[in-house]
């Protein structure tokens, strides 16, 4: 009977110990929109991701699926401008192991990825991760250049998707000043997902210089290229600037055809002005490889743009759930302008209602120079109501 005892009360203790170290957070995000395009054709889209955060003891696993839904007659008509109006497509952006289901028909598209499963382990010294992951670093918004893992989703019509890549990546910290990552991560689409696979092994360092300075550099190969650069940024009492400067070395891999060294920059400020309200600028160069043939790389921006600067006016009253932006962007050799406005309310504590519109200021002078700037749709309205936990 003693016996029964002692093992009763080491399981329930172990079971007590069990349920207080296991955490278990859930989101939830569903959006609905309808927007009106170009010469009055409406795109209808239905979208979110779910997913959870489990931790027990050292352990932790992440997990999110995305879904996409839209219809629309451009489906057909005009492709090119339905990837634009839902972009991002590509939610993994080095992708392994697939696990994303895609149909397009004449009038819509339907999308379901799973675009996060990862497991972490470690302490706060050093952390193991393997599986799908989310990789956000890098304080610019219009080209985010230092991240070669993402594409810049500043201008998407989208809220909160997250690109994921595959691999393995360890995160080491035995100073508070310095971060070591190391990424080893996979791509199969350059061989259309048979056997091959195209490597990933970069390293990035994080160094607080001071309480106000940081500075973030990152080197390795990449989607076939050597690629090596870094961000600054530096904080004032009202104010931040950031830079970034990237260099892509030409591809080596090629058996026909030629590529050429890429230099990616930005420079960008943004401001306080008052309590509500602050503005951001930019300015900065995306250069695009000219000589690569049927260009297989992952673009850095959702923007057509190679030369760039553009300025966001931000107004916030947050003890009215108001949120408003104005963002105008211009392509300085194309004279390609394109200007966009967002508002956000919330109507109850998980709701909300967003307004937004887009309008193309200024064609770019050259149209086969600047195809895709050209295809760019003219005019985008819309009105989206959504729901998060």
């Amino acid at each position: 009977m003693k016996t029964y005892l002692i093992l009763i009360t080491i399981l329930t203790n172990s079971g007590l110990l069990f349920a207080k170290k296991l955490d278990l957070k859930k989101r939830l995000m569903v959006e609905y929109q309808n927007s009106i395009l170009e010469e009055s054709t409406t795109n209808s889209m239905a979208y979110g991701s779910f997913g959870f955060d489990l931790s027990l003891f050292e352990h932790t696993i992440k997990s999110n699926a995305y879904l996409n839904h839209s219809q629309s007659s451009l489906f057909e008509e005009s492709p090119a401008i339905m990837n634009q109006i839902i972009a991002p497509r590509v939610i993994t952006t080095r992708d392994l192991f697939r696990f994303e289901e895609l149909q397009t028909g004449d009038a819509s598209s339907s999308q379901a990825t799973l675009n996060q499963f990862e497991w972490a382990y470690g302490d706060d010294e050093i952390q193991f991760f393997a599986g799908r992951m989310w990789l956000n670093f890098g304080s610019a918004k219009t080209i985010n250049p230092v991240n070669p893992f993402q594409t810049s989703t500043f201008f998407s019509n989208l809220y909160g998707i997250n690109q994921a890549a595959d691999g393995i990546r360890w995160q080491i910290q035995r100073d508070e000043k310095l971060k070591l990552h190391i990424y080893v991560l996979g791509d199969k689409r350059f061989s259309d997902y048979d056997e091959k696979i195209t490597n990933t092994a970069m390293i990035r360092g994080e160094w607080k210089k001071s309480k106000f300075t940081t500075i973030n550099y990152i080197l390795g190969e990449d989607q076939r290229r050597l690629k090596y650069g870094g961000e600054i940024q530096h904080k004032l009492e009202t104010a931040q600037l950031y830079g970034q400067l990237m260099k892509f070395n030409e591809r080596q891999d090629l058996q026909t055809g030629e590529s050429q060294n890429l230099t990616h920059w930005m420079v960008g400020s943004e401001f306080k002005i008052n309590s509500i309200q602050k503005v951001v600028i930019e300015a900065g160069k995306l250069q695009e490889d000219r000589l690569l043939q049927g260009n297989d790389e992952f673009q850095l921006s959702l923007l057509p743009i190679e030369d760039f600067v553009m300025v966001e006016l931000i107004q916030e009253l947050e003890e009215q759930g108001v949120y408003g932006s104005v963002r105008i962007v211009s392509d300085t050799k194309s004279n390609f302008g394109f200007i966009q406005f967002n508002a956000n309310i919330d109507i109850y504590d998980n709701v909300h209602l967003r307004f937004f519109t887009s309008h193309e200021n200024n064609k770019p002078k050259d149209e086969v120079q600047y195809g895709a700037q050209h295809d760019f749709p003219n005019t985008t309205t819309g009105l989206a109501l959504r729901t998060r936990f």
